[in-house]
């Protein structure tokens, strides 16, 4: 099949070769000085940069493969089928702005005196313009073409979908049988499409009369395409490549600003890589006796000591490192391991071994569904792999703004913004939300990231926490985009859901390799298996008082054995863990005891400082009242614990914050009833199997997960099955392959929520801040920062950002993100309950999309959160 860069050498893709009086039409224009870019140096600059996109990113034999299959899934086996559609493909690039030749663009826009304004139907739109000279020119080639009926067809479908893109470049995808596509008059198109060389005695009358036969009728009705997760795929990857293009050329002429570099992995950086994971202390030891903890048998490991337990974990890794090893051409991986385990560590080395194998591969992801995970492994990774912050990002709504010049200062802003818009980074941490929206959203911004996916490592963490009822659909886009996209996927928890079990068709195989082969030998040993006890308490005569006094008994007994001890007392709801902190702080018989809270309403300043004093002091004893917040990803070790029950994945959860390390002997988690649960989960389909007590006692004390996630996957299986059943997976797949990318978007969610940011401008220490954050709070409107840092003057200088009409898109764009970081600080989020929203209005306003608390003094304090009175009546959900 022919190169991109070889169809780009035909002469028809240089604007000055095609388009009559060329130097008059400009693509776009700046002040201070006036200055023009002439539209044929837009549109050769924007395919410049889609080539280098192509090449930095391995892009182009992934292109040829997804044509190649989808020609192949139509019946035919012709490369001059296939790269018709490779043509068009790039051909959307160059087109996309072909519709600034309109003079009322030019006019209107560019301040272009050379034209007059004319009455065309579009005043001065030009996408639309674009997508009919694309139209034009394509269904000529192909209507004139040596092609057979049925090829034409599924030729002028393809050109159809590939105008969406160039349609919608300044917009969001929708659904290309949605375009409009007849607003431009038979007599304008001519007018138009006469100045290009491409249109001589061309039948603009047969193009309407095509356009009214086939364009609904090809994209909604028509049974002779295959219609696939290919041709969604190929339209969206056009558009993420389009896009991309036109804004880096864009901001190369408009700023000055070239793109050099992409943050893809080079050999140097590859091999940097492999060499510091093994350098790693621990995994030093690994490598130097490879052999033997490769062949250890950890069965006669069952006397618990710290020994065995270190000989454990490196048989995990040894068994990891193998199953990689042994499954080198494989891009499906699930790591299994119990807490205390060290996960982080096992998905390092398979990252390693993945690296050293001959695979392409240009980057690598890390997918955490929570803030608070991904910050503590993106420290983790940068400190043992001596990364820097052009190596190594993390992107979420609370990241700071990442810098990348060596000596800390701002340097090139505009460069570091582009970079984290485009996450140029060999290595980038993400949320989950962020991930999967690449995949499935319509909006610009996140699909300008979609064909940086392509030949990368993807680590997924924690997967037990998305929502039971996307898990299908998960499976579905995972397995396409590993296929289609050369991703590898890595996806491991100590409650791992194996998501591969459900059926996307009858006819489907497990695909994932299990790096962790025999995962009882290491959950069922006492080292791990031991490590905490699971007791049931309180069965049926939960309250308050009794939870209090079964709390102050087993810590008191835990401290006759050790002296000092850390409980933790986990809650569904907020109301609850509030209530309950209140009535331990004025108890007398607590008094010895440090209290503290952590809950949703809980800033995470106050969080940091609380879980930093867990982690040093040592002869203490501590009570913490928590709700789900601590589940995963927040680094303490507890001696013992107390849960509400909720879900058994969560019960796991909760006790891998207990004697993490193994080290510690008479650790127990008490799980006690307080109905709760059946507000919060009641359609939650892990609540809905209704197990009983004790079948759910069995699953956790001998971690049979897989039979817990079956009977989940079995519902799952059986409602996709059900024709009637709404929301199903083939429902999904059908989104797709109609290329129906608004539905899409809509279908797949991980976050069902409406909620509220709450912003409290109280104080808070400089310690919370970087360097960077202040320098930032002290310059730009020339404040000064003492010990506190002022949320009013915070809240001042985002409002100063938000009105302000001077800067350019850029330099707001990042202040924003840089203010945003530091106003997360003094946020937290509730459920967008009307009666809440009124209650808390008496205290604030809402602005900007927050509600500001102005008075917040009787109400909030950062010890305590949000007080219990003002939460009366209104069951938050812990998160």
């Amino acid at each position: 099949m022919k190169t991109f860069s070889n169809i780009l050498k035909n002469d028809i893709f240089k604007l000055e070769n095609i388009l009559t009086g060329s130097n008059n039409y400009f693509a776009h224009r700046k002040d201070e000085p006036v200055k023009y870019e002439l539209l044929s140096e837009h549109l050769t600059l924007t395919l410049n940069y889609s080539l280098r996109l192509i090449e930095a990113n391995k892009l182009e034999v992934i292109i040829n493969n997804q044509i190649t299959e989808f020609v192949i899934a139509q019946g035919f086996n012709s490369e001059h089928i296939a790269e018709f559609i490779k043509e068009m493909f790039i051909s959307t690039i160059y087109f996309h702005d072909f519709g600034k030749i309109n003079e009322n663009f030019q006019l209107d826009k560019m301040n272009n005196s050379f034209f007059v304004k004319k009455g065309n139907g579009i005043g001065s739109k030009h996408s639309i313009l674009s997508s009919h000279l694309f139209l034009l020119y394509y269904f000529n080639k192909i209507y004139t073409g040596d092609f057979e009926e049925n090829v034409k067809i599924l030729l002028y479908y393809m050109s159809f979908l590939f105008v969406h893109s160039i349609d919608k470049h300044h917009g969001s995808l929708s659904k290309p049988s949605n375009q409009n596509i007849e607003i431009i008059s038979n007599a304008d198109l001519c007018f138009y499409s006469s100045r290009f060389s491409l249109f001589n005695d061309l039948d603009i009358k047969k193009y309407f009369k095509f356009l009214n036969r086939y364009f609904y009728s090809v994209l909604d009705k028509s049974k002779i395409i295959d219609q696939s997760f290919l041709a969604f795929s190929l339209v969206k990857l056009n558009s993420s490549l389009l896009t991309a293009s036109d804004y880096y050329s864009t901001n190369e002429f408009m700023i000055g600003l070239k793109v050099n570099e992409f943050g893809v992995i080079s050999s140097a950086f590859k091999d940097k890589i492999i060499n510091n994971i093994k350098e790693i202390e621990y995994n030093k030891e690994l490598y130097a006796n490879f052999e033997r903890y490769e062949s250890l048998s950890v069965r006669i490991l069952v006397e618990r000591n710290n020994s065995n337990l270190n000989k454990l974990r490196q048989s995990l890794s040894a068994e990891a490192i193998t199953g990689i090893r042994l499954a080198d051409s494989e891009n499906l991986f699930y790591i299994e391991a119990p807490t205390g385990a060290g996960k982080t560590n096992l998905s390092l080395l398979a990252l390693g071994e993945l690296l050293s194998s001959q695979r392409e591969i240009t980057k690598v992801f890390y997918v955490f569904p929570f803030t608070t995970l991904i910050t503590q492994t993106f420290n983790s990774i940068k400190e043992n792999l001596s990364l820097n912050n052009s190596e190594i990002a993390e992107i979420h709504s609370k990241a700071q703004f990442n810098i990348q010049d060596d000596d800390g200062t701002y340097g090139n802003e505009k460069l570091n913004y582009i970079d984290s818009l485009f996450v140029n980074f060999p290595i980038t941490l993400i949320s989950h939300v962020g991930f999967f929206d690449i995949l499935t959203s319509i909006s610009k911004e996140k699909n300008y990231i979609l064909h940086r996916l392509v030949n990368s490592i993807v680590i997924i963490d924690e997967m037990q926490t998305y929502p039971p009822t996307e898990w299908d659909k998960i499976n579905y886009l995972i397995q396409n985009y590993s296929k289609h996209y050369n991703i590898t996927f890595i996806i491991m928890s100590a409650t791992l859901p194996k998501i591969s079990r459900l059926l996307i068709d009858k006819s489907q195989n497990d695909k994932f390799n299990y790096l962790i082969k025999n995962r009882d030998e290491y959950f069922r040993n006492p080292n791990f298996l031991k490590r905490v006890e699971i007791e049931y308490i309180l069965r049926d005569s939960f309250t308050e008082e009794n939870l209090r006094n079964i709390v102050l008994q087993k810590s008191a007994q835990y401290t006759e054995g050790h002296k000092t001890v850390k409980t933790i007392v986990e809650f569904i709801t907020k109301k609850r863990a509030s209530e309950f902190y209140e009535l331990l702080k004025i108890d007398d018989e607590f008094s010895e005891y440090e209290i503290f809270l952590i809950s949703g309403t809980i800033l995470e300043p106050r969080r940091q400082e609380i879980i930093s004093y867990l982690k040093s002091a040592m002869e203490t004893k501590v009570i913490v009242v928590t709700t789900q917040v601590i589940e995963a990803g927040v680094d303490i070790d507890m001696d013992i614990g107390f849960k509400d029950k909720s879900l058994i994945d969560s019960e796991e959860q909760i006790a891998g914050r207990i004697n993490r390390n193994a080290k510690k002997s008479n650790s127990k988690l008490y799980i006690f009833y307080s109905g709760d649960v059946q507000k919060v989960y009641r359609s939650d389909l892990r609540y809905k199997l209704g197990l009983n007590q004790e079948e759910y006692l069995d699953i956790l004390h001998k971690k049979n997960f897989d039979y817990f996630y079956h009977l989940v996957f079995e519902n799952i299986n059986r409602a996709n099955e059900n024709e009637y059943q709404t929301d199903t997976l083939p429902e999904f797949k059908e989104l797709i392959k109609s290329n129906n990318y608004i539905e899409v978007d809509k279908s797949f969610r991980l976050i069902r929520s409406n909620s509220l940011s709450i912003f409290v401008p109280l104080r808070i220490g400089r310690k919370y801040f970087s360097a960077e954050e202040i320098r930032f709070l002290e310059n730009f409107f020339d404040i000064h920062t003492d010990v506190n840092i002022n949320g009013f003057d915070v809240w001042n200088i985002y409002e100063k950002i938000i009105k302000n009409k001077l800067d350019d898109f850029i330099s707001k764009k990042i202040n924003l993100k840089i203010i945003s970081s530091i106003i997360s600080k003094f946020t937290f989020s509730i459920w967008k309950n009307p009666n809440e929203v009124n209650r808390l209005l008496h205290f604030g306003e809402e602005k900007y999309g927050f509600l500001m608390l102005d008075n917040y003094e009787s109400i909030y304090s950062f010890e305590d959160g949000l007080k219990s009175d003002i939460e009366k009546d209104i069951n938050f959900i812990g998160f």
